[in-house]
């Protein structure tokens, strides 16, 4: 009996003994440590209670074997109420986008239509924020030199944070939710902002798509494409079914169709290069009609054009329009209703070459050289009104030079007209 009841007490005092090493600290931080791993039941109350960021700071405190539909409902439902949540508050600082890109890339969230639908809304109107607000901080400081920089060269592409951040967007989309109208959306952003090269990684999505009628419509996308294009027409000897596929490689039938128009209308501008390209591009597509390019290439020649492809086309266009009286009637009825008139070719300053074609000129398109002339008489003398100005500016250099096809009264007249409007 004496030996159980010492027993006992020896054992009773050896269990306090380990009890007592135990510090309270010790105990606390196990307490501590055991509480702060969330259950399901703790995230169905923090769901109730839309605490957001409590939610998704402990929603992986559940482990993988435990995450069931609930809790993957509960993360998605979370999510998109968050999300919107943000977008109603405007909270478009960078630290709250960077936790929204991180939280769709959840891979219990990646694939969710409605999620990216969300994000995309509110990473749009994070991003306009964003530019909007570089650009007052940007423009407050760049008053330098002759006047204000223009905007776009204000924003650095490879240093601005917004930049990187709408690259983010992107690159942190799913492939399979990479679809045109976000690519369009985040381009016209670039394009409104930022001088980049960078603008056809988004844009070819709308180029491409079954909406392409509509998006090559808009002025970005189409300066755009016409600058991809270039580089492919920018070759002296191609083969034009070759570059038609390249070409269509770019944008889809619908979109080019779309373009056409513009292109058009270079062909009635004086730059020359939007000229060339204008006009290679609608003969790959069949857009001109022989009339047209009977007209065209008379223009091209008129033009001062450099040597090329292009030139001896035009060059030998207009000697079998010198042989065709019919043919070159019409073309010169087209040619004399453009303003300005053309006619760089009678002021290339390197004279022998202008010698060489205005002479070539001279020969088959003579029923032009007294059009302008008569165009040019009639400005001088005020015989016409003439809206946008001079419209045969080369008109003194035609005059003075040695074209035999000039006639002579109207070289005449042109002294004596050149000499009171002087006067």
């Amino acid at each position: 009996m004496f030996l159980t009841y010492n027993f006992l007490a020896s054992t009773l005092l050896l269990y306090l003994g380990l009890f007592a090493v135990i510090s309270p600290q010790v105990l606390n931080a196990q307490i501590s440590s055991s509480s702060s791993k969330y259950s399901i039941a703790d995230l169905e109350i923090l769901e109730r209670e839309k605490s957001y960021q409590e939610f998704f700071a402990h929603a992986h405190d559940v482990l993988p074997s435990n995450r069931g539909q609930r809790w993957a409902d509960m993360a998605h439902g979370m999510a998109t109420s968050y999300i919107e949540y943000l977008a109603n508050q405007k909270r478009f600082d960078r630290q709250t986008f960077k936790q929204v890109e991180e939280l769709v890339r959840w891979p219990s969230i990646n694939g969710s239509a409605i999620i990216f639908s969300k994000r995309t809304t509110y990473a749009l109107a994070y991003l306009q924020n964003c530019f909007a607000e570089d650009i007052i901080k940007l423009t407050q400081s760049s008053e330098i030199g002759n006047g204000p920089i223009p905007l776009k060269n204000l924003i650095d592409e490879d240093s601005d944070p917004c930049v990187a951040d709408l690259h983010d967007v992107w690159n942190n989309t799913p492939e399979v939710s990479r679809e045109h109208s976000l690519a369009m959306k985040l381009g016209n952003l670039l394009w409104q902002y930022v001088q980049t090269d960078k603008l056809w990684a988004f844009y070819s999505f709308g180029a491409r798509s079954q909406f392409a009628e509509f998006y090559c419509k808009e002025r970005p996308l189409i300066l755009e494409l016409k600058v991809q294009a270039s580089k492919l027409l920018a070759s002296p000897h191609f083969d034009n079914e070759q570059v038609k596929k390249k070409l269509l490689s770019l944008a889809n039938d619908s979109c080019w169709t779309a373009v056409f128009p513009s292109y058009l209308q270079d062909l009635e501008g004086s730059d020359l290069a939007k000229f060339e390209n204008a006009f290679k591009l609608l003969a790959i597509f069949n857009q001109l009609s022989d009339e047209d390019k009977d007209y065209l290439y008379a223009t091209y020649l008129l033009s001062d054009p450099p040597q090329g492809e292009l030139f001896n086309y035009a060059w030998n266009s207009v000697q079998i329009l010198g042989q065709k009286f019919e043919r070159r009637v019409k073309a010169i009825q087209k040619l004399v209703r453009r303003d300005p008139l053309p006619g760089k070719t009678f002021k290339i300053a390197d004279l022998k070459r202008r010698a060489i074609l205005a002479s070539f000129i001279d020969k088959n398109l003579p029923e032009y050289i007294d059009s302008y002339g008569e165009v040019c008489l009639d400005y001088l003398k005020g015989r016409k009104s003439f809206p946008n100005g001079n419209p045969t500016i080369e008109c003194h250099d035609l005059f003075t030079s040695d074209l035999k096809g000039i006639k002579k009264g109207l070289r005449n007249e042109y002294t004596q007209a050149f000499l009171n409007y002087k006067k």
